[in-house]
């Protein structure tokens, strides 16, 4: 039987009977173990012996910054490039943390770099056509990413990245030939798979594009991004709200981009939910107010003047990152919507939700945990997708992933949650593939007693 990759705490000597290098190994093998106050701990007493000791420098800023202290961890990094100026690692994980905060030009400069001291450096070449393409420079990225796949043809995350790049510049039949190339290196990669799934289904070839569904489903089938897009692509088994392991997955994946990418949608619910908001007459500033599926806090700069507290609540822990760095709201719970709204101590006075129960398909459970957690008197106020067809259960699980909703579900769920409909309109949420989606914009009250 292998041992397992686990450090007894006996294990843990104090630096005195280890030398510096042993020392060292000892905190990787413990950061590597996601034990990273312990690492930190042991890098600090290297310092303390070693104070411009490079490679202490470079991990110990790498703890720092997976343990939230992004500035500090950058900082100790950039001390140990000024030591060791060549450092291609430091050069690269720093490029990593820039990429990671979306200052795509110093993420540029620190992968070219390593480029400058080692052109041979294929990880480099890797990461710096993803910096080149989320900064839009597609055409760059391509002829990065090509060379990375050149030095390095068996990397198959090089083919993933490249591929997501074609996809990026619409070129859905290239992207995926990469895409099928890599999944013969690594046979095994469930996001290959749903990535591949997606181009089909966008060029019209549903039935392999369910396939290819159902292929991931065989070596992992509890996949919730392949349950989900199956049921959403066949009809077949649909689920009355997306799975929370979906609904997480996807935006903490789409967190980085998210802000971006509604803006060339013309996204337009926080603007309807704002306005909705203030045109209620005689609201007092000291209102509290929940934006219950907050995402990156596009609504609270909006919502902000005009409440006394704001919290926030969301599934996805990476765009609750996103939000925290707006500086606009009070409190900001990593939770699941309707459980929270269920257990809150805290009763609002309004709640907003701006395009989030586009995940949900039966809407009672979360509207009739919204009326509960009112104030007597209080509002909710949210969008929906506009389903223009009767279905007898009143909601549509969607191709794209995301329900739309029946008036006459929207009407009976607010009435047995015991709101009074004040506003039930119209209304354009964005657009999608140039095209306007229709929606709901909803106010609702809880009776004053």
């Amino acid at each position: 039987m292998n041992e397992t990759n686990t450090v007894d705490d006996s294990c843990v000597q104090p630096i005195q009977e280890l030398n510096v290098g042993e020392a060292l190994e000892l905190a990787i093998f413990l950061q590597q173990q996601n034990r990273h106050t312990e690492a930190g701990n042991l890098y600090c007493r290297i310092l303390e012996l070693s104070p411009d000791h490079a490679d202490a420098l470079h991990y110990l800023g790498i703890t720092k910054y997976f343990q939230g202290d992004k500035k500090k961890g950058m900082e100790l990094i950039e001390y140990a490039l000024s030591i060791a100026p060549d450092y291609l690692q430091a050069h690269n994980n720093l490029g990593n943390m820039y990429l990671q905060q979306r200052q795509y030009e110093k993420a540029e400069a620190c992968y070219r770099k390593v480029l400058e001291i080692n052109p041979e450096f294929k990880t480099a070449h890797n990461n710096l056509g993803v910096a080149l393409k989320e900064s839009g420079r597609i055409v760059e990225a391509v002829d990065v990413l090509l060379k990375a796949i050149q030095l390095n043809p068996y990397s198959a995350m090089h083919y993933q990245n490249l591929g997501n790049v074609f996809r990026q510049k619409n070129e859905l039949g290239n992207a995926m030939d990469v895409y099928l190339e890599e999944l013969a290196k690594r046979p095994f990669t469930p996001d290959t798979y749903r990535l591949l799934s997606v181009s089909l289904k966008t060029c019209g070839e549903d039935e392999r594009a369910v396939q290819i569904l159902r292929k991931l489903l065989e070596f992992d089938p509890d996949n919730p991004l392949a349950l989900h897009t199956l049921s959403a692509y066949t009809g077949d088994n649909t689920p009355a709200r997306a799975d929370d392991e979906y609904v997480r997955e996807t935006f903490d994946r789409f967190a980085g981009s998210f802000d971006s990418v509604l803006k060339s949608l013309d996204y337009n619910a926080p603007f309807l939910v704002e306005k909705a908001f203030r045109d209620i007459s005689g609201m007092s500033h000291s209102l509290a107010m929940l934006d219950a599926g907050c995402g990156t806090g596009l609504c609270g700069p909006l919502l902000r003047p005009w409440v006394g507290r704001l919290t926030g609540v969301d599934l996805s822990g990476r765009m609750l990152e996103r939000a925290r760095e707006r500086q606009v709201y009070d409190e900001l719970i990593e939770a699941e919507l309707t459980a929270f709204l269920n257990q809150s101590a805290t009763v609002f006075d309004v709640i907003v939700s701006a395009d989030v129960l586009c995940y949900f398909g039966d809407l009672s459970p979360a509207l009739a945990a919204s009326g509960k957690a009112l104030n007597p008197g209080g509002y909710l106020i949210f969008t929906a997708e506009k389903l223009d067809a009767e279905k007898e259960i009143g909601y549509q699980l969607n191709a794209h992933g995301r329900y739309s909703h029946c008036q006459s579900h929207i009407e009976h769920s607010l009435a047995e949650a015991g709101l009074t409909v004040i506003r039930l309109e119209s209304a354009i949420l964005r657009l999608e593939s140039g095209k306007p989606v229709a929606g709901f914009l909803a106010m609702a009250q809880k009776p004053a007693n």
